[in-house]
């Protein structure tokens, strides 16, 4: 489930929202984050139940690394940027390898946005999905 997030009124500081991409269970959701203030944000991969890694691959072994920590990032304002890769491209073993190897990502935001994070995958074989942690950093 994705969770609303209203930044003027909205929780505290982090902002926690959740990106699947599982065909096996027809869930597919962005996280699509109300505009922004002026500022500095990080996104960070984090554990949560199900969604610690997506793969894009209906059939995951040890032996393949089809497990990712990437999502992209749209931000739409003055005028629309092109999709932004946050993450390696590298594939991972296990959804817990993957996200172990996550790193956080930064992004600004110059004026107020919309900004959507996503999975980029034709969703025929995905599965699972990412727990995402924001917060703002300035």
């Amino acid at each position: 489930m994705t969770r609303s997030i209203d930044a003027e009124k909205g929780p505290a500081w982090p902002k926690v929202v959740d990106l699947a991409c599982d065909l096996a269970t027809n869930d597919f959701n962005m996280a699509h984050i109300p505009p922004l203030g002026i500022g500095q944000y990080e996104v960070q991969a984090v554990a949560g139940e199900k969604y610690l890694a997506w793969s894009n691959v209906n059939r995951d072994t040890d032996a393949q690394n089809n497990w990712y920590h990437d999502v992209y990032i749209v931000t739409i304002g003055d005028r629309v940027r092109g999709a932004k890769r946050l993450g390696t491209g590298f594939g991972y073993a296990s959804p817990e390898k993957a996200l172990s190897a996550a790193q956080p990502h930064r992004f600004e935001v110059g004026n107020e946005q919309i900004v959507i994070l996503f999975i980029r995958d034709n969703g025929v074989d995905t599965r699972g999905g990412l727990r995402l942690e924001i917060n703002r950093v300035s």
